[in-house]
């Protein structure tokens, strides 16, 4: 029996300079339904308004499916020196204040980076749950991405239970994550809120589209929660440098049908 498939979404950056809304436009042709966006650095060249994002991704017939918080100092939020816990938690509280404001369900952020993180401890947990705490308040999900180790997003979903704290798994980052032994799917597809999909070669974290890697996307399926998850199956992918040679339309055209070849495999 096939189960039905999911919505297709993906980054709204995908290795193009060009405006946020041509790449949008762009994006809905290709056949996308969802899109995703830097928030705050979006978009290198082209500053946009943050109030007028949410009109050109409507405009553009898409639905806007989350916003990836800055991820610089991120491992700050373990660190011992209260002052720069505060700070950093402060900013990603007024990132959820900003979903509710212009109507975006879920806020993707990461808890560490760059293999910096020394320990876990209460100090990370203490961040996350301030942060989750106003993500109830605000009626927004706070989705945690894993990067470059494994147990500290099983250390943190572990300890906090709340229904607005869950996974936004990444494929690429777990090719070459620490403690892969640790299956997040397995232990947190009921907590799955977003995807980052990708194909790596387990070497660095490369983003290409899938099938281009080695991935073993049967290991991704035994646990992957179709019958449960309600998200979309999102791709963060961006253009080879062997392949920037391709027109932007030709990429995503290629792009749209890997996302839609894997979301039928997933489904099955």
């Amino acid at each position: 029996m096939t189960k039905d498939e999911l919505k297709i979404g993906i980054f709204s950056w995908f290795g193009f300079v060009m405006p946020l809304e041509q790449r949008l436009k762009f994006i809905k042709a290709a056949g996308f339904d969802a899109v995703s966006i830097w928030w705050e650095d979006e978009e290198g060249d082209w500053p946009v308004r943050k109030e007028d994002i949410s009109k050109l991704v409507k405009e553009n017939g898409l639905e806007f499916e989350n916003i990836h918080a800055p991820f610089s100092n991120c491992n700050g939020f373990w660190s011992h020196d209260k002052n720069l816990r505060d700070s950093i938690v402060k900013k990603h509280i007024r990132y959820i204040e900003e979903c509710s404001n212009f109507h975006i369900p879920i806020m993707v952020m990461h808890v560490t980076e760059d293999f910096g993180l020394k320990e876990t401890n209460s100090y990370g947990i203490e961040s996350i749950e301030k942060i989750v705490e106003a993500g109830e308040k605000n009626g927004v999900k706070v989705a945690i991405e894993n990067t470059d180790d494994n147990f500290s997003i099983h250390y943190l979903l572990s300890h906090i239970k709340s229904p607005n704290l869950g996974l936004c798994f990444d494929s690429s980052h777990n090719t070459i994550a620490m403690n892969r032994d640790i299956n997040l799917l397995k232990l947190y597809g009921d907590r799955l809120f977003a995807t980052h999909i990708s194909d790596s070669d387990g070497l660095k974290d490369r983003h290409w589209l899938p099938y281009d890697g080695n991935i073993e996307w049967k290991e991704i399926k035994k646990h992957f929660p179709v019958d449960n998850y309600n998200g979309y199956l999102s791709m963060e992918v961006f253009v080879r440098r062997e392949d920037k040679h391709i027109t932007p339309e030709k990429f995503l055209k290629i792009a749209y049908e890997r996302i839609s070849k894997l979301n039928k495999y997933l489904s099955e």
